[in-house]
């Protein structure tokens, strides 16, 4: 019936379902309750009443835990917003959240009653609304299960009122246990805008289907100990203000993986280690997508832009864009530096060096102890920029592309060649030995000055039609396969 009540009775266990379906009926929790079904706040099955579930404007905080699903069919579920009281209240959910009608209002400002939504249980559930309104949240918290296991989805827009910002201040999101999938195309929401870094543990996962979560501020980013999984949605670490280092920042542990199906990931600074210890390990896999890196800065010296290195990494690359923006200021460590344990790169794969973004004056280093697919030094910015090898020999599967205006420097280094060469701009050889080594047809693009060129190709090398004079400043080793010159002229 209608009316005003309020549950008072501390550590209350309801067994079953707590229901708040009358007319005018207005439930206030003030004391800690658990619910071991569902909590209801109006359905069908109760016809057209309306039932609002307050939590307390004044008082101590309460915990609401309920272990099955919430469903929100009538009214709204609020806070009460009538008086200006600092109070963090929590509702736990075990289950699914359905909203059929009306709203959830969980935030009215940092002076107000607020409620913290923390996901339990080890099972896998969802976030519904079909009402056509956005849920109004305070702070998330992940806790399902105690691995990557169970998940949690929010299949329909929300938005965070909590801190993303400060010193030991906890985020609007965060990560404890599990995996968080956020897939509706309008949520948009930040991660963290500046100071701490916002965290993904080793036992979740951040998913992001559809929509964006982004990163800004000064000097700060992503610390991943845990999975970022981008199926499709929006990664921004590319902060519109400040000194836009924007990282992410993976550990040592073993457990950080970013993954990539499709989708967009954008980088600001660098995908790196930790600037503490040259330890990091990070499981790097691309099959879709466009990822860049190094779009607006990248301070560390020592770390690479984009770095996979030290025993248990790997690095997948089977489709999808890879791109790197700049080098580092004042480097003294390859802007690619790929060592990982484990490489799988599959053929059509490119990495390109050098994008839209890409500032005057860029030299990108390149450190590979893995056969690389295809490798494109880019000059859409048309800022000219130029790449150098570092230390170790670059082999090649498949094409190394050399665009105009762009410079690549051999360095004196082996270069081993199993795929086709076009260079449209400048090879510097600086004394070394160009390889070419493929077991079917060759062919070099492009008017090119090698020092070394040793053919051990077993079937044929080919200049291009008409484009592709060659001059060797010292020796032509030809053992074995067909050296074809098409009418160009060798020298």
């Amino acid at each position: 019936k209608s009316g005003r009540y309020t549950i008072n009775q501390n550590n209350l266990v309801i067994n079953y379902n707590l229901v708040s379906a009358y007319h005018n009926y207005d439930l206030t929790i003030a004391d800690d309750i658990l619910i071991k079904g569902d909590l209801i706040i109006t359905d069908q099955d109760w016809q057209a009443n309306r039932g609002n579930f307050h939590f307390p404007d004044s008082g101590q905080p309460v915990t609401v835990t309920v272990e099955g699903n919430l469903k929100i069919s009538d009214p709204v579920l609020v806070d009460d917003p009538g008086s200006a009281v600092n109070i963090e209240h929590k509702l736990i959910v075990g289950g699914n959240i359905t909203v059929n009608e009306d709203n959830i209002d969980f935030f009215n400002g940092n002076d107000r009653p607020r409620v913290i939504l923390e996901l339990e249980n080890n099972s896998d559930n969802s976030y519904t609304n079909s009402a056509g309104t956005t849920a109004q949240l305070y702070r998330i918290v992940m806790n399902k299960g105690t691995n990557q296991a169970n998940s949690f989805t929010f299949n329909d827009n929300f938005t965070l009122g909590g801190a993303t910002s400060g010193v030991g201040v906890a985020k609007s999101i965060e990560m404890k246990n599990g995996t968080l999938i956020l897939n509706d195309p309008l949520i948009d929401i930040d991660l963290n805008t500046g100071d701490d870094n916002f965290e993904i543990p080793g036992t979740t996962c951040l998913e992001v289907r559809q929509g964006q979560v982004k990163v800004s501020g000064n000097n700060t980013g992503i610390s991943l100990d845990g999975k970022l999984l981008i199926s499709g949605g929006t990664v921004n670490l590319d902060g519109a203000v400040g000194d836009k280092d924007n990282f992410i920042e993976y550990s040592a542990s073993g457990n950080a993986e970013i993954e990539i199906t499709a989708g967009t990931l954008t980088v600001g600074s660098q995908i790196r280690r930790g600037l503490a210890s040259t330890s990091g390990i990070l499981k790097y896999t691309q099959s879709g997508g466009i990822v860049t890196v190094g779009k607006n800065t990248a301070p560390e010296g020592n770390r690479g832009v984009f770095e996979i290195l030290n025993t248990g990494s790997s690095f997948t690359h089977s489709a999808g864009t890879l791109n790197i923006a700049r080098q580092q200021t004042s480097p003294t460590f390859a802007t690619l530096y790929l060592d990982p344990t484990t490489n799988n790169l599959t053929t059509g794969t490119t990495i390109n060096l050098g994008d839209a973004n890409t500032p005057t004056g860029q030299e990108f280093g390149i450190y590979s102890t893995i056969n690389l697919q295809n490798l494109t030094l880019n000059n859409i910015s048309t800022n000219n920029p130029k790449a150098k090898m570092w230390t170790v020999s670059l082999s090649m599967d498949g094409l190394l592309t050399i665009e105009a205006g762009t410079e690549f420097n051999a360095n004196a280094l082996d270069l081993n060649l199993y795929g086709d060469f076009t260079n449209n701009g400048t090879f510097t050889a600086s004394g070394n030995t160009t390889y070419t080594k493929g077991t079917s047809d060759q062919l070099i693009t492009g008017n090119t000055t090698f020092y070394n060129l040793t053919n051990q190709n077993i079937a044929n090398l080919n200049l291009a039609v008409g484009n592709a004079d060659v001059i060797i400043d010292n020796n032509l080793d030809l053992q074995s396969g067909t050296f074809n010159d098409n009418s160009n002229d060798i020298s």
